[in-house]
Formats: structure tokens, sequence, C-alpha cells
């Protein structure tokens, strides 16, 4: 799995994952993050430490050993540790991965998916739980310590406005820097279809032996239909790079969010003496679609009238060098173009992944309101529905224990 907006997407998902990271490099700060938030989905992961041919016997037992204790200091669950490569000479790796997570899995997948959606559930439960306990604590208190928590609770629903123009600064940073970052890093792949595409077009005119004005009329056909090729295919492999201001803004606001929450479970500790467990949130959003391909390509001569008088043996290399020089500024206009086209989709979509998390705190604050002035009418409503709650609770744990 990569860390991306993709794979968060999918998280909510996922019923079994499989983390990818190099043996030379293992458990780096994003996959230490990406493990805890796919915990938050699923009981159920594993790691595998990739390009386990680059160690020998006793390096690969110092990896192990290095990835085990950031496994034991990170997370209090056992999450099993296999090594992997895709050399010839290291299919044993690959056959463990085989024999011990993926024919299990496949053997067992119905209690799999059982203990799963136990899991799932169990979150949710616990979660509404926290929130029956808010307001039954709130209408045991007294009007004055509900008094203060409205107040407090209020403050906070005021700083979203603050917040929201902070994380209006930083969308509008990430989509100012965008393009000119992008096309700086997309320089290596369009140096190579500049070469790629010049030594085709070198080749190619040396074969058109026809006038000026049809051989203008084959270069433009010929450069339309190769700068569509490639840069449908840099779309398609550089699409990570395209939506990096997307994966920035996505761990930002994931941070904020668990921020804002932590604040709020501080408020609520102080004034009412519990523990919040609020639901978490992650920003989810579908990337957007790569942008159609629409080649702009125009040669600013014009020699339809003339250009059957021209001599090709005498200005035949003059000609050529001009379409080669053409061509290259052509292939820099359009990646250009690719690469504002991008930049205007994830411009939509990071302000929309902005609204969700605003929303998301509004929406949280206001709750707590709600239920930090419920009347004392309400006591034995939120009794009878903790009640239902444990018990449901409860039947987890057993279905658990006997399955």
């Amino acid at each position: 799995m990569h860390n991306t907006l993709t794979t968060h997407n999918w998280l909510p998902y996922v019923g079994t994952a499989i983390v990818a990271t190099s043996a030379d490099a293992p458990l780096a700060e994003r996959d230490i993050s990406l493990i805890s938030e796919i915990r938050k989905y699923t009981p159920r992961i594993v790691i595998l430490l990739t390009k386990a041919d680059l160690l020998d016997p006793e390096q690969q037992k110092e990896v192990l050993e290095f990835t085990q204790s950031i496994v034991n200091k990170q997370w209090d669950s056992k999450i099993p540790i296999y090594f992997y490569s895709v050399k010839p000479g290291f299919e044993k790796y690959r056959e463990l991965l085989f024999q011990k997570v993926l024919i299990p899995l496949l053997e067992q997948r119905e209690s799999a998916s059982m203990d799963i959606l136990r899991y799932k559930f169990n979150s949710a439960l616990t979660n509404a739980r926290s929130y029956l306990q808010l307001g039954l604590t709130a209408a045991t208190k007294t009007k004055e310590a509900q008094t203060n928590l409205v107040k407090q609770l209020t403050e906070e629903l005021t700083a979203l406005d603050l917040l929201s123009e902070q994380l209006e600064l930083v969308v509008r940073e990430l989509d100012a820097t965008s393009f000119e970052k992008t096309l700086q890093r997309l320089q290596p792949e369009t140096k190579g279809i500049e070469n790629k595409l010049t030594t085709e077009l070198s080749g190619l005119l040396q074969k058109w032996r026809i006038p000026v004005p049809k051989l203008l009329d084959q270069y433009m056909q010929w450069l339309t239909e190769k700068l569509r090729e490639e840069l449908h295919m840099l779309s398609e492999n550089r699409r990570d790079l395209f939506l990096a201001p997307l994966n920035t803004l996505h761990k930002h606001l994931s941070a904020t969010v668990q921020a804002f929450h932590e604040k709020l479970a501080q408020r609520i500790m102080e004034t009412l003496g519990i523990t919040l467990s609020l639901p978490d949130f992650t920003p989810r959003i579908i990337p957007p679609e790569n942008p159609p391909i629409d080649v702009g390509v125009a040669f600013d001569v014009t020699l339809d009238l003339i250009g059957y008088l021209i001599p090709m043996p005498i200005f035949g290399k003059l000609i050529h060098r001009r379409l080669i020089n053409h061509a290259r500024y052509e292939i820099r206009k359009n990646i250009s173009r690719l690469t504002a086209s991008w930049r205007d989709k994830t411009s939509k979509a990071m302000h929309e992944m902005k609204r969700q998390a605003m929303a998301h705190l509004r929406t949280e604050i206001l709750t707590l309101l709600d239920l930090a002035q419920k009347p004392t009418t309400d006591i034995e409503v939120f009794t009878e529905y903790l009640r239902r709650i444990d018990d449901a609770l409860k039947t987890l744990e057993d279905s658990t224990l006997y399955n």
C-alpha cells in the first residue's frame, strides 16, 4: 500500500492490509502514520519488508529486531512481519507469504470477514457510548458546570472561523506553488520526451521527401498524435506527483482535526471529568480524473502558397532544423498546459477537502453543545441507551471469544 490519497480513501473498506516498506529503511514516519490510520479500520495488518535480497542473514536479523521494536513501541498489538523479494532465488519469501497470510485468509474468509465486521461494530458502538456518557454526565452536573462547558464549547465554535482562515491560507499556498514545483520535478521526463520525439522526427524528416506544404501537414499530424500519446502516459505515470498538493493538504487537515479533537476532549475532561472518545475523521475525497489531453500546435510560417517553390535540396536542412526546434517548444508548452490543467483540478479538490474538515468540526461542536445542555429529565433515556450499547458490546466480546 502506498501512503497516498487513494490509499486513505480506501481505508474504511480495508479488511486486511499488507503494508510494504523497504528493508533498507523500514517503518519510516509515513509508514507508522499509515499503520496507525489502518488500525482504526481493521485488526488484520501485515508488514512486508521488501528488497530482502539486499541483506545477508545477519543484517536481516538486525532489521527484523529493529522493526519489531518499533511495532512494540508504537502499538500494543502483534503485527506479523515478513521479508519479501521479487528477485530470482528468493522465492521462499513469496511462498512464506502465501502460506502464512494469503492462503489462510482465503480459507478462513468467512470467519475473517466476521472478525473485521465485529471490529468495526465495536469501534462504532464505543464512539456512540462516549457521546451518551457525555450527555448523561452533563445532565447530572450542576447548572454552573453545564453553563461553563457550554461557554467553552461556544468559544471553540467561534474559533472555527479563525481556523478556517488559516486553512484557506494553507490551500492557497499549496495552490500557488504547485505549478512551478511540478514543472521543476517534471524536467527529467520533459527532457526525455524531447529527446525521444526529436530523434524520431529527425529520422522521419529524412524519409519525407515531399514538398514543403505537404511536409508541414505530415509533421503537424505526426506531432499532434505523438504529443497526445506522450502526455497521456505522463499524466498516468506521474499521477502521484500531480496530486502531491492534495496529499500534503490531506495530512495537514488530518493533523489539524486530530489536534482540535484533543482540545475538545481536554475541555470536557476539565469540566465534566470524563474521557471523550471522538470519532476518527480523515478527509475523504475522490481524486480528480486525469485531465483531457488537448494538444495545441501551430506552425507560425504559412507556406501554403509559396511552399511548392522552395527547393528542398537547398533549404531542406534549415526547414528540418526549424521543425525540430518547433517540436521541442511544443513539447514544453503542452507539458506546461497539462500541469496547469492538473493544478486547476487539484485546486478545486483541495477547497472541497477543506470544506469537509470544517463541516465535520462544526457538526462535532454543535453535537457536543446539544448534549451539554440536556436536562435532568433525559437521564433515564441516556441510562437506557447506555445499557443497550453495553449489552451489544458484551455480545460482540462473547462472539469473539467463542469463534
